[in-house]
C-alpha cells in the first residue's frame, strides 16, 4: 500500500470522529483574514477539505462559491451532507486537474503534512496554475520538520513536512508572495500558517 493509499483509508475510517471533533472547532482567524481579501462572490477551492467543517461552510457563508476536494470519499460525503451549498469532489491534491486560471482563492489547511515533502514544491506550483493572477493561497503545515507514521483518532497516519523555512522557500520558487505568515500553538503541536498571492504577469 502507498503513502496516500493508507491515508485515504485511515481517513475513511476514522471520518465520523474527525466530524464529531470539527463540529465545535472556531474557525482560525488566518481563514477570516483570507476570506477579508478576496473579491466579493469568488471562486474558493478548499484541497483537503475534510467533512467541510468549519472553513468551507465558513466561505459559503459569506457568499464565496466553494469546491472541496478531498482523498477521502467518506469524508466528501459527510462534507457534502455538512454544507450543501457547496460542491465537493474525490480527488487526489497529486492529479489535480482544473483548468488554468480557475479560482480566486485556495485553501489547504491540516493537509500538506499528509503528503511527502518531496511532492510540495509541485503542488504549489499547481496551486499557482489554477489560481487567477494574484490568487490568493492559504496554507499550514507544522511549524517542526517531520516525518513518519503516527497514530491518529486510533488509526496509522502519516506525516511529512519541512521547517517553515524551507516551505517559504518553495513558496517563493514557485513565484508566490508572501503577505503573512505566523505559528499557531495546537493542543499536540504548532502549525505555521502562510497567507499568499500569485503573481503570473
Amino acid at each position: 500500500m502507498n503513502i496516500i493509499d493508507l491515508v485515504e483509508g485511515s481517513y475513511d475510517k476514522i471520518a465520523a470522529k474527525y466530524a464529531s471533533a470539527r463540529i465545535a472547532q472556531i474557525i482560525p482567524k488566518e481563514v477570516v483574514r483570507f476570506s477579508s481579501a478576496l473579491p466579493t462572490a469568488g471562486k474558493v477551492l478548499d484541497v483537503g477539505c475534510g467533512v467541510g467543517l468549519p472553513a468551507a461552510k465558513f466561505l459559503v457563508g459569506q457568499g464565496f462559491r466553494v469546491i472541496g476536494i478531498d482523498i477521502s470519499q467518506r469524508m466528501i460525503d459527510l462534507a457534502q451532507a455538512n454544507v450543501p451549498q457547496a460542491t465537493f469532489v474525490k480527488k487526489n491534491i497529486l492529479t489535480l486537474d482544473f483548468a488554468d486560471d480557475s479560482f480566486d482563492g485556495l485553501i489547504c489547511i491540516d493537509t500538506l503534512w499528509h503528503v511527502p515533502k518531496n511532492n510540495h514544491l509541485f503542488i504549489f506550483q499547481n496551486f499557482a496554475r489554477i489560481l487567477k493572477n494574484n490568487g490568493l493561497l492559504l496554507i499550514n503545515t507544522k511549524a517542526q520538520a517531520m516525518e513518519g507514521m503516527e497514530d491518529f483518532y486510533g488509526e496509522p497516519m502519516f506525516w511529512s513536512n519541512y521547517p517553515p523555512t524551507k516551505t517559504l522557500e518553495l513558496l517563493e520558487k514557485a513565484k508566490y508572495k508572501v503577505a503573512f505568515k505566523t505559528s499557531l500553538k495546537r493542543e499536540k503541536s504548532d502549525t505555521f500558517w502562510v497567507l499568499a498571492t500569485i503573481q503570473k504577469k
